[in-house]
């Protein structure tokens, strides 16, 4: 891709997410794209500071490593209908399995009858 069209890519993302947020950032973390630094400050305005660290998103960028460790061995999606139903359904069955403040003992005792909802919605689905 060119930079002019990353540019009006980049614009056009910003400029969606403030309309749909009403939100105009104090700062925000991207990759070296080296059409961001503009197209942040022609639509978000000068007073936005632009990070460029990598450690800066690595939540985000955590966030998605279970996605990457399994799509990774299958070579990638041929296209983008693949992709979508693959990231909604492995993200709807992790978000099932989490535990979220509880200690290992209570996570272990509740991930039977977890198991059991998932086996009981997947028949149900199949």
């Amino acid at each position: 891709m060119s930079d002019t069209k990353d540019e009006e890519a980049a614009r056009q993302f910003f400029t969606n997410c403030t309309e749909i947020t009403g939100v105009i950032p104090d700062q925000v973390t991207t990759d070296h794209e080296k059409a961001f630094p503009s197209a942040i400050a022609s639509t978000l305005g000068k007073q936005v500071k632009h990070r460029t660290n990598k450690y800066k998103n690595n939540i985000m960028e955590q966030n998605h490593s279970g996605i990457k460790s399994r799509y990774g061995v299958m070579k990638g999606f041929k296209d983008p209908w693949c992709a979508m139903i693959f990231c909604t359904v492995f993200e709807e069955t992790r978000e099932f399995f989490r535990s979220r403040d509880c200690t290992l003992a209570e996570h272990r005792s509740d991930f039977l009858s977890k198991i059991q909802g998932f086996i009981s919605v997947s028949k149900m689905a199949a």
